[in-house]
């Protein structure tokens, strides 16, 4: 699956934790554990189109490393950032409905999270009440989440 078919912003949710996204190219880094256990396993993302494209498959394309703390200490103890390539399935559709579902479930699962937020509670109401997928992501940029 051509990441080009996703039409920019979009949802991401993997493991109960839901993002907004602009590329893939965050989403594409993770350490070498966190690979290994399957953590792209169940993720997937709901476009601005409101399709939904599930991560069928991820492959490592090279080690990344930098100069920063968080690199040497994962080099030295042998979990090094990895890129990857997310293997996407054929676009289903998906609904307002859906998003604002994974959202609400995302709030419940990680509680703790999102309560640290500071205005939380406007937050999820302006995702609740939003009519569209842009006010669900104006929603997600005004409170930094993007």
């Amino acid at each position: 699956m051509d990441a080009g078919a996703i039409r920019f912003p979009a949802l991401w949710s993997n493991q109960g934790l839901v993002y907004m996204i602009d590329t893939l190219d965050t989403m594409s880094q993770c350490t070498r554990a966190g690979f290994k256990s399957g953590g792209y396993r169940a993720a997937f993302l709901i476009d601005s189109d409101y399709h939904k494209f599930e991560v069928v498959d991820a492959r490592k394309l090279r080690t990344l490393f930098s100069f920063s703390m968080f690199d040497l200490l994962g080099l030295l103890e042998g979990n090094p950032r990895w890129q990857v390539e997310l293997v996407l399935g054929p676009p289903k559709k998906s609904s307002l409905a859906e998003a604002k579902q994974l959202i609400s479930n995302s709030f419940k699962k990680e509680k703790d999270s999102w309560e640290e937020m500071m205005d939380f509670e406007e937050f999820r109401d302006r995702v609740v009440d939003a009519t569209s997928m842009e006010e669900i992501f104006t929603a997600f940029r005004e409170a930094h989440i993007a």
